[in-house]
């Protein structure tokens, strides 16, 4: 996933879109879906992300969201929920997509 944007208003709620690379539908099942959750979740609770509304789609998510440092808090965020699909990948062999991502 890649950052384009700018945080000029912390405070006030933004709307963002993080994409998988290649668009490869990683959010079709459970444990995938739930590695998302679990870091809004963990962001909300310890980084004071306030979630306005989200929408997770099979490649790609939306949200809408505010909070102190936002841009850190996004980069960290999806850091850290890339690190945790690549080893849920490996975990589930899936090398086509490690590959693809890879790539």
């Amino acid at each position: 996933m890649r950052t384009r944007y700018t945080v000029k208003e912390p405070d006030a709620p933004h709307f963002i879109t993080c994409t998988v690379v290649q668009w490869i539908p990683l959010f079709t099942r459970k444990p995938y879906f739930d590695i998302l959750l679990d870091a809004l979740q963990f962001c909300r609770q310890h980084k004071g992300l306030k979630i306005y509304a989200y929408v997770i789609l099979d490649n790609h998510l939306h949200l809408v969201v505010s909070g102190p440092k936002l841009a850190d808090t996004i980069r960290d965020f999806k850091s850290f929920t890339a690190k945790r699909l690549i080893a849920q990948l490996e975990k589930d062999e899936k090398t086509w997509v490690l590959n693809q991502l890879q790539f």
